[in-house]
């Protein structure tokens, strides 16, 4: 089975506190976007877990999420009757923000469901999903979701219209999530527009309104030069939007149209490597 593993970005990401876990609470509109890995899942006779990748430094052992979904499917059903060949072909870069681990992981327990417990509800492979990471049950549902308590508590919206082309730009860089919070934490307090205050714009349709307002508090703990240089050629090809997804290194910018978009991404091309042309998507983890 192939399932197509969709990317997401961050409209807006704000730290609310921490809790008693240690972990950090968040509030974060996330919206899934067509650029995509693909995930093949296979059942073997060979018992165990066996998972392959197009990128070489992407770790094919126990260190994957995909290794960890696939345990936490058993943990929550029975061990698989069969042994499981994973491929990830990668187009999401990884520590950019993207959510491109938590994807895969989306997929493969979207495949196991399929294959093994097919009356398995949505909301009990969400549960299983955040046992494995907090942006999973995100990845599972698809479509834009106002998301709090570490990520895993999703309130769906509708979604952004398809219209609006996005470009989106991975610099050499990458951000640990880990470093970042460690970062955000020795920061002071600083006033962001409330993502909970941002749901009527959505429910209104005034996109272009909710873009104005937008903020990543993670981009105040990631000074890098190239992050200046590429919102700023986003948005001098007329980006409504600039900003970094999740915790980086990838910039995305929104635009009204086609030509300004694809214009953006030449430009783009010409200061860093990674660059994709994509829309927003209302759904996630489906059969390729």
């Amino acid at each position: 089975m192939k399932i197509i593993a969709n990317a997401k970005i961050n409209l807006t990401l704000e730290v609310t506190g921490r809790l008693p876990s240690g972990f950090h609470s968040i509030a974060s509109l996330m919206q899934s976007v067509s650029l995509a890995d693909i995930v093949t899942v296979e059942q073997t006779p060979q018992a165990g877990i066996a998972i392959t990748c197009s990128q070489p430094d992407i770790p094919t052992d126990e260190r994957n999420i995909v290794h960890k979904a696939i345990r936490a499917f058993e943990e929550a059903f029975a061990p698989l009757p069969t042994g499981i060949a994973v491929h990830i072909e990668k187009r999401i870069p990884s520590e950019a923000g993207l959510g491109g681990g938590s994807a895969d992981a989306a997929a493969v327990l979207t495949a196991l469901r399929a294959i093994f417990e097919p009356n398995c509800a949505d909301a009990q492979l969400g549960r299983i999903g955040a046992r494995v990471g907090a942006d999973v049950p995100f990845c599972l549902r698809g479509g834009l979701c106002m998301c709090e308590g570490i990520g895993d508590i999703l309130s769906p919206l509708p979604p952004m219209p398809a219209c609006y082309p996005l470009v989106i730009a991975k610099p050499p860089c990458g951000i640990s999530t880990k470093e970042a919070y460690q970062a955000i934490d020795t920061l002071p307090p600083r006033s962001l527009p409330r993502t909970s205050q941002l749901g009527t714009l959505i429910t209104s349709q005034e996109w272009e309104k909710l873009f104005a307002r937008c903020a990543n508090v993670f981009e105040l703990a990631a000074p890098f030069p190239i992050f200046d240089s590429l919102r700023a050629a986003m948005r001098a090809h007329g980006a409504m939007l600039a900003q970094m997804s999740g915790s980086g290194s990838a910039i995305f910018g929104i635009f009204k149209d086609e030509n300004a978009a694809a214009l953006c991404a030449d430009t783009l091309r010409e200061m860093v490597d990674a660059v994709f042309l994509c829309r927003a998507i209302q759904k996630t983890s489906q059969p390729a």
